[in-house]
């Protein structure tokens, strides 16, 4: 047996033989040989000196081996060192060797054994206090616990190594820096970003103070990233910002273009890209110099997204296009998908969609096998399908939007990431909504609302309200509509997107206007072009076809036409965007709208022939239906019935409802066209059926009110008489009062064109019906009226209760012409009444809207609260109807959209508790108007006259507005009848007459040719002495001897001047009362060019001037004009009438009468004479010598010439007045005025100023005044709407300025122009122009108007005085009629 000195001096030898290299190896491999044999047999043989040596050859050796990478030699070695100190019995070292194999453990990839050896050197060492063991061991367990991801473990593994330290052992400062780095690591791994910012910060502020400072930067940049992550940007700026101040040798250029870069990322996540770049381009500088591609092509993906963020595409295109290079040279598929995905978003955004799907096709197409979207980041990946989804609903294509759309929801899922998650819900809702699906659209996006509102910013919120809108608009729930649409329209506002605010207004008009609110509806449709115009004009075209729908609709042709116009030229210029089909659709419907018939048949039918898999049905379906539409204009009947036909069937097949039955209802009226009657009915009725199973009680109305007429004309009076009373109980059922107006209406019309044929009907004795037509025509048609002035109380006075007025004043004007025509029988008193009540209404109700508006300071606590409740209780009307209706319709038809019986159930119980409590409230808001009613009549009674006119009787009439030499002439005008009411005064008792006239459609032409001539100063006569014959030839005895006319105009005559009708020519030919009516036959009358239908006559545009100018050659204006007999004169031609005046109708002028009287019989009623104001029409001129400002001294010095009084301040000998105040160029302000006006009682106003008049919203007419130093040039205007809101107590205010009795002419309103806006502030009379009148032959025709003023007479004999000195006057400039027949007086 070998001695123990002798083995530990063999192992000496062996131990320390070489230092390395293969002999080194040898021995250490021939030493473990020896102690392992020794070991086993014997252990005595070695000593405990030696073994250690031997542990510590081996354990040195192993670390030669990791250095090598030969990690299963390291370990093998460490693993002999560890059992040789076990011998030993040496604990620290054994925990050393412990850290060691965990070390080489890690290395290979096994952090299960590494966690395992670490934990068990730890608490080796933990036994020991052997310190710096702990840290080692404590560092490498987490280690192994974040490869394993578990971070928990890792925290608290670190969290312990810290309680140890100062109890057990002391960590050095650098170790302490070391274990909060590691801590940072494991917050940040559970998502303690702010926990994970604190120990980065710890560290980074140990580290700099022990100088530190690459390690001081790296620790900066975490803190960095991780407030970035914890949403504190502003805070991870702070820190990137701190750690891009370390300049240092140490530095690594790699860790600074890291900084550099994540700065870059987290300022333009701040929106701060204008920051952000010089960063990134720093960064970029450094990766270039030392070729950090890696890097570089990070910081060239977030180049190009913060230039793209700032819209400079360009720039962003050319650096990711570089990313592009990097990330493919360096096979980086993740990166590369990125950058491929953002020049696709960049396509997106140039609306180049086609472009940008090959793009996002090949970042999809980096599947398993790359690092792209494969590394189990969801919410890349989430994200990356959203914006694919985005794009292909923009290129059209729904199906595979939709697709990708709920792949991506399954990722964010998967990421749990309620960010992606919502904006997938987004596109799911569009792409479901884009494919028709609108009601599992709306489930979709209404669902997901709350997740895009908390998880998402406002781009995306709005883009999701967007669709929410567009949804609830489809399914008509307008209120819901409206809110989504505000709240998107704000959120643009914010995000400065006016393109899209544009858009919504159209949706907020196209629901006003589907609650019949025209003004509010015109309003956002003005809007809504406007904007789109000026900042997306590619959708210009559409907004502007809209509005002029609603303008024609309106009755505003002239400016539906303009409108129709400029969408067709916008539309032809945008005719090759790639959303060609829309945009080809909304040309054909502009020229369809401008009756372009056969330009508009060629756009149509090229869509049509476009490829069919290009062409989605529901634009083939449009594109036959308009055809039809076209064909049909144009009277190519059978032509449109194929269309239509063919429409029909694809909209069958789409299963569109709301089309089918639009497209019947025209094959219908069609068919009844081709005098195919009983296929009509048939057709008409399949439309009936329709609208019952998919439609609205409601609309089953209205096709009731058309079928039933119908089946009347061919012969099923039964049918009809059936038909028209379920039309009128329906209406009673959802209570509707206008669809039971309807119904009246529609009985009425059938009715009276049965009595025109014979007046009792027992055709119908099959059924045993016997009909009086004419008794039942008389009854609905006064139980519509009667609804007509009961749902009037109903509307709140707006500009909605003006709309209602006007909407329904026809039907007055149809019941007058049918009583007039009920011979032998005919009640010309109540058909007077009529239409009084149908034109006085409207204007009374102008009335009311400015006494109650919120501008006006007249209307007392009572009459407001009077006016808001109407105003609740008009809207609470208006959802019970709805309410009703679909109540009704689920009674009636059930829903006919759900097989589901508890939730139709559900349904129908939560609409009956809606209606009980709708009622409720309506009875309690009535109630309380009952006790406001009587408060307001106490109160305000000027208020309650407005609100609640009384009746006046004819004989009242007659007393209170004529003498025995006066008359009143009620005009009421038809398409095709018109008819004039004559009423005098003989012995105290009204006198009544009537007479027909031509029809509207021909008085407007006259109208229009008479303008037209006397515009541009041509020979207007001939046309002045046809109209006459055509208005007044039938009554020109009963006007024999009267001198003082009181005319109430209506439709195109509103515009006529009646002071220029002659009752005969220069060759002596008179007007007789049988001349009425007669055709255009006169050769001297000038032929026009009127082919463009406009209603507002106030602008004339005249087809060839030339040849009219031809017709009158050199002829002296003073002998045409000079000598001829203005207006009417009586049988021995020695007097004519002194005087003339207008009225919007003899209520009208009864009313303002009254108040006349009222101040007439007041001692000091008024406190002044005069206000003058006066303002320069130009910039240009002098305030002292203008026209305007010498008109004013004109009128002035008449005053002061009369016996009226002196110098301003005395006392006048008639009146008591002072004489004038006068208020010219600087002190002529809307404030001075608006002061000098409200409240003070002058018997005059003048304005001498220049005017303008807005047709479209005839409230912004206005004065142009003088401007404040803090106003702009637009505030220095008086507007309408500001003047109604004055309280103006005179008897006369004269409006010298241009066409201030002009304005928009709705049906049965007048015109609504400045003049009214004053009448409705109070004065009694207007003196107003009709056209742009001449500025300096305007000094003379006012001059004299004052001058017989101040005489005595009455206004409207001084008008026609003044008129008639100018006529005659030598000058041809003063004696034409343009210079001053514009001028009329209206009370």
């Amino acid at each position: 047996m070998d001695k123990p000195g002798s083995l530990d001096a063999e192992l000496h030898r062996l131990i320390t033989t070489g230092a390395d290299g293969p002999a080194r190896t040898q021995a250490l491999e021939r030493v473990l040989e020896l102690t392992r044999q020794a070991l086993k047999e014997d252990p005595a043989k070695l000593s405990r000196a030696m073994v250690e040596s031997a542990a510590e050859a081996l354990a040195q050796h192993g670390n030669q081996l990791l250095a090598s990478s030969d990690f299963d030699g390291a370990a093998s070695y460490f693993g002999y060192a560890l059992k040789l100190f076990e011998q030993t019995g040496e604990r620290k070292k054994q925990a050393r060797a412990l850290n060691a194999i965990a070390d080489v453990q890690l290395f290979q990839g096994r952090p299960k054994l590494a966690l395992a050896t670490s934990q068990r050197s730890f608490e080796v060492a933990r036994t020991e206090q052997f310190c710096s063991a702990i840290f080692r061991a404590a560092h490498i367990r987490a280690k192994a616990n974040s490869s394993l991801g578990d971070f928990a473990e890792m925290k608290a593994g670190l969290e312990e190594l810290l309680g140890l330290h100062g109890r057990i052992c002391e960590i050095s400062e650098s170790g302490l820096a070391r274990t909060h780095e590691a801590l940072a690591q494991a917050y940040s791994g559970l998502g303690s970003n702010e926990d994970a910012a604190k120990c980065a910060r710890t560290a980074a502020t140990l580290y700099g103070s022990l100088g530190q400072f690459p390690e001081q930067q790296n620790c900066l940049r975490t803190c960095g990233i991780q407030l970035n992550r914890a949403r504190q940007p502003e805070a991870a700026e702070r820190a990137f910002a701190e750690g891009a101040q370390i300049s240092h040798p140490d530095v690594d250029p790699k860790d600074l273009a890291w900084l550099l870069l994540n700065r870059g990322i987290n300022l333009a996540g701040l929106d701060r890209q204008h920051e952000a770049i010089p960063h990134l381009h720093e960064a970029e500088s450094i990766c270039e110099q030392h070729q950090f591609m890696v890097v570089l092509g990070l910081v060239q993906n977030s180049l190009g997204r913060s230039y793209k963020q700032i819209d400079q595409y360009d720039d962003a295109e050319r650096h990711l296009r570089r990313a592009v290079e990097i990330h493919t040279s360096d096979d980086n598929s993740a990166e590369l998908a990125n950058a491929l995905i953002e020049i696709a978003d960049i396509a997106v955004r140039r609306e180049n969609f086609q472009e940008s799907l090959p793009l996002y096709e090949h970042a999809l197409g980096l599947r398993p096998g790359s690092q792209a979207l494969t590394s189990g980041d969801y919410r890349t990946q989430a994200d990356f399908r959203n914006r694919y989804s985005f794009a292909l609903n923009g290129a059209g294509i729904y199906g595979r939007s939709l697709k990708i759309a709920r792949e991506g929801y399954d990722w964010s899922l998967r990421a749990g990431d309620p960010g992606t998650e919502a904006l997938n819900l987004t596109s799911i809702g569009a792409a479901l909504y884009k494919l028709g699906e609108i009601e599992e659209s709306l489930d979709v996006l209404e669902e997901s609302l709350d997740l895009v509102r908390f998880h998402t910013g406002k781009v995306d919120l709005a883009r999701h309200l967007d669709y929410l809108t567009w949804a609830t608009f489809d399914l008509r729930m307008y209120d819901a509509a409206l809110s989504f649409s505000k709240e998107a329209v704000s959120l643009y506002r914010q995000l400065d997107q006016p393109g899209m605010r544009g858009t919504h207004n159209l949706y907020q008009g196209g629901i006003y206007r589907s609650r019949s609110q025209y003004s509010l509806a015109l309003h956002h449709y003005e809007i809504g072009a406007h904007l789109l115009q000026t900042h997306a004009p590619r959708y210009a075209g559409q907004a502007l076809l809209k509005l002029a729908d609603l303008q024609e609709e309106m009755g505003l042709t002239g400016f539906a036409e303009s409108n129709y116009l400029s969408a067709l030229d916008l539309l032809l210029t945008t005719s090759s965007d790639p959303d060609s089909t829309n945009n080809l659709k909304n040309l054909g419907s502009a020229l369809l709208r401008l009756k372009r018939h056969a330009e508009a048949i060629e756009v149509f039918e090229l869509i049509l022939s476009s490829d069919p898999g290009d062409l989605r049905d529901k634009d083939a379906a449009y594109c036959l239906h308009s055809l039809g539409v076209c064909l049909n204009q144009i009277h190519r009947r059978q032509d449109a019935i194929h269309r239509y036909s063919a429409a029909l069937t694809l909209y069958r097949e789409l299963g569109d409802f709301d089309n089918q039955i639009l497209v019947l209802q025209n094959m219908g009226y069609v068919y009844w066209s081709l005098s195919e009657r009983t296929q009509a009915v048939l057709t008409l009725e399949e439309s009936l059926d329709l609208v019952r199973r998919h439609g609205t009680i409601s609309g089953e109305i209205a096709l009731l009110n058309v079928v039933g007429p119908y089946n009347r004309e061919i012969g099923n009076a039964r049918r009809a008489i059936e038909q028209l009373v379920r039309a009128k109980w329906l209406s009673e059922q959802i209570e509707s009062r206008s669809a039971r107006i309807e119904s009246h209406h529609c009985a009425a019309q059938m009715h009276a064109k049965a009595a025109t044929t014979v007046a009792t009907d027992t055709s119908e004795g099959t059924y045993g019906i016997v009909l009086d037509h004419r008794a039942l025509a008389r009854t609905h048609f006064e139980s519509a009226i009667a609804l007509i002035e009961e749902t009037r109380g109903r509307i709140v006075p707006t500009a909605e209760r003006l709309e209602f007025s006007s909407e329904h004043s026809n039907i007055y004007r149809e019941f007058a012409a049918f009583l007039v025509g009920a011979e032998p029988a005919a009640d010309l008193t109540t058909a007077f009444e009529m239409v009084q009540k149908g034109k006085a209404r409207s204007f009374l109700d102008s009335l009311y809207r400015s006494g109650a508006s919120p501008r006006s300071k007249r209307r007392t606590e009572a009459a407001r609260l009077y006016q808001e409740n109407w105003a609740e209780i008009g809207e609470l009307d208006r959802e019970l109807s709805e309410v009703a209706d679909a109540l009704l319709r689920m009674e009636l038809y059930g829903t006919f959209e759900s097989s589901d019986e508890d939730d139709e159930r559900d349904h129908r119980a939560e609409l009956v508790e809606r209606k009980v409590a709708l009622e409720r409230d309506v009875l309690e808001r009535r109630e309380k108007l009952d006790a406001l009613e009587t408060r307001v009549a106490r109160e305000d009674p000027d208020f309650a006259f407005l609100f609640r006119p009384p009746t006046v009787s004819l004989d009242e009439l007659a007393n209170e507005l004529l003498e025995s030499d006066g008359a009143l002439l009620e005009f009421s005008c038809q398409e095709d009848v018109s008819h004039v009411y004559c009423l005098t005064l003989k012995s105290g008792r009204a006198c009544l007459s009537v007479h027909e006239l031509p029809g509207g459609g021909y008085l407007r032409d006259k109208v229009r040719e008479l303008r037209a001539s006397l515009l541009h100063r041509m020979n207007a006569y001939p046309h002045g002495f046809r109209l006459f014959k055509d208005l007044f030839g039938s009554t020109l005895g009963e006007l024999e001897d009267k001198t003082e006319l009181l005319v109430c105009p209506d439709g195109p005559l509103n515009f006529l001047p009646f002071v220029l009708l002659l009752d005969r020519d220069p060759d002596g030919e008179e007007a007789d009362e049988d001349s009425a009516g007669g055709q255009r036959d006169s050769a001297d009358v000038l032929e026009f060019d009127l082919s463009i239908d406009r209603d507002d006559l106030s602008k004339v545009e005249i087809g060839d001037l030339r040849r009219a100018l031809s017709l009158v050659g050199d002829r002296d204006w003073r002998a045409i004009w000079g000598e001829l007999p203005y207006a009417w004169r009586n049988r021995n031609g020695t007097r004519r009438p002194r005087s003339l005046s207008y009225s919007s109708s003899g209520l009208v002028a009864n009313h303002f009468e009254r108040k006349r009287r009222q101040r007439d019989g007041s001692d000091a009623f008024y406190e002044h004479l005069l206000l003058a104001v006066s303002q320069p029409v130009s910039d240009r001129e002098p305030e002292d010598t203008a026209p305007t400002a010498s008109e004013v001294k004109a009128i002035t010095h008449a005053l002061q010439q009369s016996q009226f009084g002196a110098e301003e301040g005395s006392t006048g000998s008639r009146f008591n007045l002072p004489v004038v105040r006068t208020l010219v160029g600087p002190d002529a302000t809307k404030s001075s005025v608006s002061e000098s006006l409200e409240g003070s009682r002058y018997r005059y106003v003048h304005f001498a100023a220049h005017s303008v008049v807005n047709n479209m919203s005839p409230e912004l007419s206005g004065i142009k005044l003088a401007r404040s130093p803090d106003e702009e040039e637009h505030e220095a205007y008086l507007r309408a709407y500001e003047v109604t809101g004055i309280s103006i107590e005179t008897e006369l205010l004269t409006l010298s300025c241009c066409e201030t009795g002009s304005g928009p002419n709705p049906t049965g309103e007048g015109i609504i122009s400045l003049a009214r806006a004053f009448q409705q502030a109070g004065a009694i009379a207007v003196c107003a122009t009709g056209w742009r009148i001449p500025d300096e032959e305007t000094v003379g025709v006012m001059s004299n108007f004052y001058s017989a003023l101040s005489r005595g007479e009455s206004a409207g004999e001084s008008l026609i005085e003044a008129q008639m000195k100018c006529a005659r006057s030598p000058h041809p400039n003063i004696s034409h009629p343009f210079s001053w027949a514009g001028f009329g007086l209206w009370r």
